[in-house]
């Protein structure tokens, strides 16, 4: 869940470095005049071409999503195959039941789901890993047609050894001149996001979107405190041996940012327990109401079947 809600996030920044696909308002791709055409192609060139500074920013900020993504999935994947090498030696957590015993319950077996997430996550990876790369390339080229006096401009970027805000692919280190962070990224996202979404519960507009939106925030949040190069023993075991430090800097961040991201995941959650609640009240008031109606319907068919059957009698004797 963490990190599908990252990859959302670094599709609309991948969306925006896109060309614009061409509509077939007219009908079935019918052309009406080459001078309508040709205005309408240069009133789109105008309004879809990004200048080269707004492609260096949107690449640098989808392509440092793309790679938290990419680290999240690649957890998720090193989680699995320790549960599936535990599982093989006997020493399943957290199941009270033996693998046959759980083919007879209604629910799938826990094997198949665990194999229905790993290949997920592969698949996933897969793709995050492709568009990375074709996101780095964008980036690249963009970076080369800057002005030669600027500082994102190839030739005045350090060292691969020396630089410490590079992001390495398959093909090279990218430079990120700009120093921005997922982290900071997602940060923001998720407020914006749970602050829109208070704004509407306030007034009672799109409650659904309210909830979608406080889980998307939670979500965010909650892979912002994913340490990248956390090893995965610490989070199984989770004693304090193996914790980290308080002081430690973990993703940039602080111990005093780490708390004040925890804290605002809490009352995130609280915000949306209590939304969840507003909205079963409200969907249970509405069940009260379909009943009420549907109960007094009979009578009101009762009351009007009664004059229709009088004409039917005073007519009988004519025939």
């Amino acid at each position: 869940h963490r990190s599908d809600v990252v990859f959302g996030f670094a599709e609309v920044k991948h969306k925006q470095l896109l060309p614009a696909t061409p509509s077939n308002e007219h009908g079935l791709g019918v052309r009406r005049s080459s001078v309508t055409d040709k205005s309408q192609s240069e009133d789109t060139a105008e309004d879809d071409d990004l200048t080269v500074d707004a492609i260096v920013a949107i690449s640098e900020e989808a392509l440092v999503l793309y790679v938290k993504a990419l680290a999240i999935l690649a957890k998720a994947i090193d989680l699995a195959g320790s549960w599936w090498g535990q599982r093989n030696h006997g020493e399943i957590i957290g199941e009270s039941t033996s693998p046959r015993d759980t083919t007879k319950s209604s629910a799938p077996p826990i094997g198949n789901r665990m194999n229905n997430v790993v290949q997920w996550a592969r698949n996933r990876f897969n793709e995050c890993l492709e568009k990375s790369e074709f996101v780095g390339r964008k980036l690249v080229d963009a970076q080369k047609q800057l002005p030669l006096d600027n500082p994102g401009h190839p030739s005045n970027h350090p060292s691969a050894s020396t630089s410490s805000t590079s992001v390495g692919t398959s093909a090279e280190n990218i430079n990120l001149t700009s120093g921005v962070t997922a982290e900071k990224l997602m940060y923001d996202r998720a407020v914006e996001m749970s602050r829109a979404a208070a704004v509407n519960e306030l007034v009672g507009e799109d409650l659904a979107g309210c909830e979608l939106n406080y889980n998307t925030a939670t979500k965010l949040l909650e892979a912002v405190l994913e340490s990248d190069d956390e090893p995965l023993s610490r989070r199984s075991n989770g004693t304090k041996k193996d914790r980290k430090p308080d002081d430690e800097v973990i993703n940039g961040m602080e111990t005093e940012d780490r708390q004040s991201v925890v804290k605002l995941i809490e009352g995130t959650k609280i915000r949306l327990a209590a939304l969840k609640k507003k909205i079963a009240m409200q969907r249970e008031h509405q069940a009260s109401k379909r009943t009420s109606i549907t109960n007094v319907v009979p009578s009101r068919t009762t009351t009007k079947a009664s004059p229709v059957q009088t004409p039917l009698i005073a007519t009988t004797p004519l025939k």
